[in-house]
């Protein structure tokens, strides 16, 4: 299993992408991202779990449109 953590900017509408193999690891970035940006209403933080990139890109399509500008 392997963790993306997503962050997305609604005003470019830009996406990063972070994958980690260690839970434990995602989750700590997870929570001092989501501590980092609490007060900046632009970004969605989202953790996910899932077999490979693809999978995400599949139940997640939203944050990979066409549309969107590489981070």
């Amino acid at each position: 299993m392997t963790y993306f953590l997503l962050t997305y900017d609604r005003d470019s509408r830009s996406l990063d992408l972070a994958p980690y193999a260690d839970g434990q690891a995602a989750q700590s970035a997870y929570a001092a991202l989501e501590l980092r940006l609490m007060d900046e209403a632009r970004y969605e933080v989202v953790l996910l779990s899932a077999e490979s990139e693809d999978e995400i890109r599949t139940t997640h399509s939203r944050y990979f449109s066409d549309d969107l500008i590489p981070a």
